[in-house]
């Protein structure tokens, strides 16, 4: 009587295909992520829609109180896959000092930049080829009274106002 070898038999086949699509499933999270990943992209252009110039007005008497320029950051998923719970962060500041070089602000606090339009510091989904803007600040003339509420002394100076959620309250920054 002859034996069949194994691998003539169809059971031993089935056994190593459930095996097989078992590891798969087991570890198909990983597999995907071989292959699929977003990409981040950052970016900023010195034209609209990413800066542009407007009016600053009161809020009460409409009023004009100066040129402004606002400045947001784009935000491109250029991957194949999803980016989930994106957050963009002010992790450090830097200020012209008078030798015209540039001296990081010691108490600046890292703190999240809130997205255009949403007004929250976490964008829950930026699907693949899409992408977000991040709102980073606005450019200011500044006149005292003005100056005093980002804790600056002088009677007229141009003012980088970064635009975070959560205002800090700022004594002084020298």
């Amino acid at each position: 009587m002859s034996e069949t070898v194994w691998f003539k038999d169809p059971q031993w086949w089935a056994i190593i295909i459930a095996l097989l699509l078992g590891i798969l499933g087991l570890f198909q999270d990983r597999i995907r992520r071989l292959f699929k990943k977003p990409k981040l992209k950052l970016s900023i252009k010195k034209e609209p829609p990413d800066c542009h110039k407007t009016t600053r007005r009161n809020i009460q008497t409409g009023e004009s109180k100066g040129d402004c320029y606002y400045m947001r950051l784009k935000i491109d998923n250029s991957g194949n896959d999803q980016m989930e719970n994106v957050e963009v962060m002010v992790v450090e500041v830097e200020k012209k000092d008078s030798n015209r070089g540039f001296e990081k602000i010691t108490n600046f606090l890292p703190m999240n930049l809130e997205w255009s339009y949403y007004k929250r510091p976490t964008m829950s989904l930026i699907l693949p080829k899409f992408f977000k803007h991040c709102d980073l600040g606005y450019i200011i003339k500044s006149d005292n009274a003005n100056l005093q509420t980002y804790g600056r002394r002088k009677k007229s100076e141009i003012v980088l106002v970064i635009d975070i959620l959560k205002k800090p309250f700022m004594a002084h920054i020298s």
